[in-house]
């Protein structure tokens, strides 16, 4: 059975409507309804700390090779870990973690429904075909958040001028690494805040807002963004773990966007300011206006120097 493309479109061919065949060299084909059962794909995780996490291999054709990460998601790893027996939370991990592999790349472009129980059994390229370089090999996590020894504990600390405010890091693999985020806001660092044990956050800095990059040569994560209900950082919806960038790019200071994140933390309910939408005529839509903030007994508005769609994603958030 195979399952090498999506379409018949997607398959290598001529530009339409150019070929040097005659109609009696149309091809054709026999469908079967019959069913065949495919053999088992072999995978195995490697590099990782335990059984639970590795880099994914395929042995095929005698030899073990990688997964390129092109259209990997959650699906596909839920796929490759209930394939190894392992049922629970899952988590997809680059392979800088891990460390790419050498040799063969099997598999390309694999995508998964999330309910088929052989990661042969997903869409993919044919095997072998792929446009990927190791660099891209992906790692999965299995059993995250599953009592067993040598489990992460995804610590978070504050690393700044006082022990509630600082540049967020967590513990991961036995090194502390910060966090980036182009959407980080106080509902982000409310998480960070309640798993250190505060009571509530008071600002959230896109940005090492105490004191520069010293501590840590790390970045674990970027993409973090939090609902506002999790427990830990980690349970928030981020990107995979991949030292040492922000959102693909280097980090440096001097720039909000590629630069680790910071929070300040209160041991009291922080009370924010009200906030409200002024709307300019009588029938606009609730969910559009002029924003207005309530301060001194008085509502006023905004200047828009400097305003960004990431300062209207936290206003609407706060709405």
């Amino acid at each position: 059975m195979t399952y090498g493309l999506f379409l018949l479109s997607s398959c290598r061919a001529s530009d339409w409507g150019t070929h040097n065949c005659e109609t009696i060299e149309a091809a054709g084909v026999v469908c079967s309804t019959e069913t065949k059962i495919p053999e088992q794909t072999t995978i195995r995780l490697v590099d990782g700390k335990n059984e639970f996490e590795g880099r994914i291999e395929i042995f095929y054709e005698d030899e073990w090779g990688s997964v390129c990460d092109d259209l990997w998601s959650t699906r596909n790893t839920e796929v490759v870990c209930r394939q190894l027996g392992f049922e629970g939370p899952t988590e997809t991990v680059s392979a800088t973690v891990f460390r790419a592999g050498s040799g063969r790349i099997w598999l390309d472009n694999v995508v998964c429904i999330g309910t088929e129980s052989d990661i042969g059994d997903c869409y993919r390229r044919p095997y072998g075909d792929h446009n990927c370089g190791h660099s891209e090999d992906v790692g999965v996590r299995c059993l995250v958040g599953v009592s067993r020894p040598g489990e992460e504990t995804y610590d978070l600390r504050l690393v700044g001028v006082g022990s509630n405010r600082g540049r967020v890091e967590m513990y991961y693999h036995g090194h502390w690494g910060a966090i980036c985020g182009a959407e980080w806001d106080v509902i982000d660092a409310e998480v960070v805040c309640s798993q250190l044990g505060y009571v509530s956050a008071i600002q959230a800095f896109r940005g090492d807002v105490f004191g520069g990059l010293e501590g840590t040569s790390l970045v674990w994560l970027d993409g973090v963004s939090c609902v506002g209900d999790e427990t830990r950082l980690i349970d928030c919806t981020h990107g995979v773990f991949a030292p040492g960038t922000c959102m693909g790019n280097p980090v440096y200071e001097g720039n909000s966007t590629y630069s680790p994140v910071s929070v300040v933390c209160s041991d009291t309910p922080y009370n924010p300011i009200p906030i409200r939408l002024s709307h300019l005529s009588e029938g606009s839509k609730l969910s559009e206006g002029t924003v207005e903030l309530f301060y001194n007994g008085r509502w006023g508005v905004i200047c828009d120097n400097g305003w960004s769609i990431e300062d209207a994603h936290i206003v609407c958030r706060s709405l």
